[in-house]
């Protein structure tokens, strides 16, 4: 099972902090492991997707992870259609106020920040 955070700031904004056990990776990438990036077999990793996308209770919704990479490199997300073209762009951020859909943010030694913004709905 996996263990999720949630912020009490936030709490008009569905989201989730994940540490890494709860997951069905093994060796190296054990446990959540949830990046492509990695020799992890794909099946574990959308396994790994799948908890946590279940945890959120937002299995259903088109979730857009970014390719991070530290840089100074921001992504707006103004329509669904940005998620293909985008994906692929190097950023170290991701800025939408589009609802019914998520984003997906891996760490490993970075902290990861959410903004919300109230009036406007932009999450960042």
């Amino acid at each position: 099972m996996v263990k999720m955070f949630k912020s009490k700031n936030l709490q008009s904004v569905k989201h989730g902090f994940f540490g890494k056990s709860g997951g069905v990776s093994t060796g190296i990438y054990s446990s959540l492991n949830m990046s492509e990036n990695t020799a992890d077999r794909k099946a574990n990793i959308y396994a790994n997707r799948a908890l946590v996308l279940d945890a959120l209770d937002i299995s259903s919704q088109k979730v857009f992870f970014p390719n991070q990479q530290h840089t100074n490199n921001v992504v707006f997300i103004e329509k669904k259609a940005d998620f293909d073209k985008l994906g692929y762009e190097p950023v170290d951020a991701v800025i939408t106020n589009l609802k019914g859909f998520g984003i997906g943010v891996l760490t490993a030694d970075c902290s990861p920040i959410l903004a919300h913004e109230s009036e406007s709905g932009f999450i960042h």
